[in-house]
This record gives structure tokens, sequence and C-alpha cells, in this order.
């Protein structure tokens, strides 16, 4: 299936899967504005399925930028470990991470509270 058609099946998208529309991304989305060029016809609960978005592409003909993205993403990882010092947030019970995991051929992750404190 081309990401270009996945990414704007209202059965993944909506409303207006054809709008550049970058608050559908926030952690509440139905709380944002819709687009004024957005039709009325077209509103309706927010749906964003974030498992059909494919930003790098998938198989051999992928991304040519997704190896230097995953680099930075390490990258990141790596000057965090070293600036921070993590921990659980107070309440939380590491054995939930398991229990929260579905698979639904692609894995969807719960939720990981944790707590960063600069290093001194």
């Amino acid at each position: 299936m081309p990401p270009y058609v996945i990414s704007r099946d209202p059965k993944y998208f909506s409303p207006a899967p054809n709008t550049f529309w970058p608050d559908r991304w926030l952690p509440n989305p139905s709380l944002a504005t819709l687009p004024s060029n957005v039709a009325v016809t077209e509103k309706g609960p927010v749906v964003t399925n974030t498992t059909a978005f494919i930003p790098f592409s998938h198989g051999p003909a992928n991304c040519a930028g997704k190896g230097l993205a995953l680099m930075e993403m390490r990258l990141v990882v790596a000057l965090m470990m070293q600036r921070f010092e993590m921990r659980f947030a107070d309440g939380y019970e590491p054995c939930r991470w398991e229990e929260d995991l579905h698979d639904f051929f692609v894995m969807m992750n719960g939720k990981l509270p944790v707590v960063l404190t600069p290093r001194a």
C-alpha cells in the first residue's frame, strides 16, 4: 500500500485528510482548532492513527534520510543519558510497561512516565 494513499484515507486521518493540519498530532487533537479551509461537511471526530503514519516508507526503497534521522535520534538519547539522571515517576510501577504493550502488527507502547534531573 503506498504511503500517499494511506495518509489520505479518512479511516486513518480525519477530518480533512488532504489538509495540512499539524494540530492533528497534538496529544489531545480534539481540542485543536481546525483550519479555516476545512468544509463543514468534513468536520467530525478527530482520528489520527499513528500506526498508519509511515514517514520513511518501508522496504529496500525507503527514505534515503532514514539512516541519518535514526543516527540523530541515537545521539540525542546518548546525550540525554550523559546529562540527566533518570528515574520512574512517583507511583509508577515498572511492570505496567509490559502490561500496556499492544501488538497489532505494529507494537503500540503505553505511557512510561520518567523524571529527568540534570546531572551535577
